[in-house]
């Protein structure tokens, strides 16, 4: 494969000389009939032929990398490789489908007494109640204080008198001085 890969290269290369050789020919003959035409010199004639190749040049610089071949064929398959590392862990995937319900189990044991709640707002008014009955009466209270004079009232009638009976005989007053 190498071997037909210089071979192309040095048969394109011989190509590209060839035809740098003829430029340059073409542009000494272009060269040299434009000086006869600049002084006006009659031509003889045409040219001739070109003449033999002169000697073998000093050895050029090395050249550009060269174009990139076509691809090889493509080799046999080859043996399988050695399993590698296992790789990390990777995220856990999107949660299932629900399953199927199970059978019912038994009740579980009670729990704790749970906190108390907050205060409730307060509820609405219920309706009056009856009438209670009533109480023992309370204790005798201090004496008020006396209220203020009151008006005049009217003249009564006349009455007739009545005289009771006699009233007992007073006590005995004092002994006088002797």
């Amino acid at each position: 494969m190498e071997l037909r890969v210089k071979q192309d290269l040095k048969a394109h290369l011989d190509q590209k000389v060839l035809q740098a050789q003829q430029e340059k020919q073409e542009k000494r003959y272009s060269t040299i009939m434009k000086m006869y035409d600049i002084r006006n010199v009659p031509l003889m004639g045409p040219p001739g032929p070109p003449g033999p190749p002169g000697p073998s040049g000093l050895p050029g610089t090395k050249g550009e990398v060269g174009l990139p071949g076509p691809p090889g064929l493509d080799g046999e398959k080859g043996p399988r490789g050695k399993a590698g590392e296992p790789g990390p862990i990777g995220p856990p995937g999107p949660e299932g489908p629900r399953g199927e319900g199970g059978v019912m189990g038994f009740p579980g044991p009670k729990g704790d007494k749970g906190d108390m709640g907050p205060s409730g707002s307060p509820g609405l008014d219920g309706p009056t109640g009856e009438k209670g009955a009533a109480g023992p009466p309370g204790p005798i209270g201090l004496p008020g204080s006396m209220g203020q004079k009151g008006e005049p009232g009217e003249k009564g009638e006349k009455s007739e008198m009545v005289y009771g009976p006699p009233g007992p005989p007073g006590p005995a007053g004092p002994v006088g001085p002797m």
